[in-house]
């Protein structure tokens, strides 16, 4: 049963290190965006983040078309 309703039950602490591990980040437009809203130190920390996972990072080429055309605004 368990396994036909999987996303009811809440991964292990192996899967979730093992998903930390190895996932690849997608961010939409509105995360990409928000940077200009964080303060100055949960900008800093997002960074520093995203550089620890850097190589695991893909945003899709929509989403950059819209942080282009929003950022300025």
């Amino acid at each position: 049963m368990k396994e036909n309703f999987s996303k009811y039950y809440l991964p292990k602490e192996s899967e979730y290190k093992q998903l930390w591990r190895d996932c690849i980040f997608i961010f939409d437009t509105n995360v990409l965006l928000s940077l200009y809203r964080f303060t100055e130190n949960t900008r800093k920390e997002f960074f520093r983040v995203l550089k620890a996972v850097s190589d695991r990072v893909w945003i899709p080429h929509q989403v950059a078309l819209e942080y282009q055309e929003s950022r300025l605004g």
